[in-house]
């Protein structure tokens, strides 16, 4: 079996009040039900679908030797072997735009291995807001297309990325940023119809009913000075200092 990177936070507030979830067995996307009771959320990188990208030399270094292309992996040899594990809450992947057509493919090969949303539900980091919040909301709409249970900021340092984030979660017919089109591959991952989609995927705790995270990672002093702000923001999940 590859070897997989178990992502745990060790400082991580759960902004939501932990209620009882009577509604944990209707829920689709199991993180929230396990937010809901206030419990811990652990996530694991999925299977290998792309050969490792090669680093480049440290300033200084002599120039590293480019490696022999490696053959792709095989989809569903790495959607079966993710499917049959069950040990983590969620399925953390390392997603970027070129990968797109290949990450489609995975998530097909996840659906005929027996994966969905409740039982493998798909994170991903989107580019830092303020550093090009155009580039981030593109990153948003895009990998909701492709199924993912929600969203995950990195380096935040302001609660208007929060409102960003959240505005680029919800359709525009609900307000939002969001084309209401192109549905398809997310909702059949999900289980259910585009217009049953289109109405769960919807930021919680904001929309008490929808089935979308939103964890943003502080990572800065500028982020630290303004926390307690960007914890303030009404749809915030989890906060990751």
């Amino acid at each position: 079996m590859h070897a997989r990177w178990f992502l745990t936070f060790a400082a991580a507030v759960w902004l939501a009040t932990p209620q009882a979830a009577s509604t944990a067995g209707a829920r689709l996307n199991p993180m929230i039900a396990l937010h809901e009771q206030g419990m811990r959320v652990f996530g694991v990188t999925h299977a290998a679908i792309a050969p490792p990208r090669q680093r480049p030399a440290p300033p200084g270094a002599a120039p590293v030797e480019p490696t022999p292309a490696l053959p792709l992996p095989s989809l569903m040899a790495a959607a079966a072997e993710t499917a049959a594990y069950r040990g983590a809450d969620f399925t953390y992947t390392s997603y970027a735009s070129p990968q797109a057509d290949r990450f489609m493919g995975f998530v097909g090969a996840l659906m005929r291995a027996g994966a969905s949303v409740r039982t493998h539900p798909i994170l991903a980091k989107v580019p830092i807001i303020h550093t090009d919040p155009a580039a981030a909301v593109a990153r948003i709409h895009e990998q909701l297309a492709l199924g993912h249970a929600g969203v995950m900021l990195q380096e935040v340092e302001s609660p208007d990325e929060i409102r960003t984030a959240l505005a680029a979660m919800r359709f525009k017919a609900q307000g939002g940023t969001r084309p209401d089109e192109g549905v398809g591959l997310a909702a059949a991952y999900w289980g259910v119809s585009d217009d049953e989609y289109r109405r769960r995927a919807r930021p919680w705790p904001l929309v008490k009913d929808g089935e979308m995270v939103l964890w943003a990672i502080v990572e800065s002093r500028e982020g630290i000075a303004r926390v307690r702000e960007i914890a303030a923001v009404p749809g915030l999940s989890v906060m990751v200092v």
